[in-house]
């Protein structure tokens, strides 16, 4: 050790004078609860960062995918959509003089109409039990023809969609 001392500079005598001189603190009341207290104090403050960075972190990413969205797409579709065109000699105007037209029922399948009609007026009890249970009617449709109609049965209905 004397071979070291013999190679200290100035400075170095200085602080280790300076080193030498100095004392350690007392201790004030530390006891081992307090120790471990603060230690575990100190570990839940860890915990909470990692959780508060994590939701800052997903935060972030939430509001760069909010601003970085896509914009809509447009989607055209055509569609053609076939009607019957009026004719010019038709459409009337209406006065206290005029005889009123009233307008032609259009040909269609008024199935659920009839049935819904027979429901109401004689109850469900007068649904036919199946299809083969009776013969298709003929049915005056309006125009002054008559057609061969077959009514479903209310399951029949149902069953197919509303499809008659």
């Amino acid at each position: 050790m004397r071979n070291e001392e013999a190679n200290l500079t100035p400075g170095d005598r200085e602080l280790e004078a300076a080193l030498g001189g100095l004392a350690p603190a007392a201790v004030i009341g530390l006891t081992m609860e307090k120790v471990s207290m603060r230690a575990l104090v100190d570990r839940e403050r860890r915990r909470t960062r990692v959780w508060q960075a994590v939701a800052a972190l997903l935060a972030v990413a939430a509001g760069a995918g909010f601003l970085a969205k896509p914009a809509p797409r447009v989607v055209e579709v055509e569609r053609v959509v076939l009607r019957d065109r009026e004719r010019a000699g038709e459409h009337r105007w209406v006065n206290d003089e005029a005889p009123v037209v009233s307008p032609k029922p259009a040909a269609g399948d008024y199935a659920y109409l009839r049935l819904r009609d027979q429901v109401l007026a004689n109850g469900v009890e007068s649904l036919r039990a199946s299809r083969g249970a009776a013969a298709p009617r003929e049915v005056e449709l309006g125009t002054g023809r008559r057609t061969r109609v077959e009514i479903p049965t209310l399951v029949e209905y149902l069953f197919s969609g509303g499809r008659s």
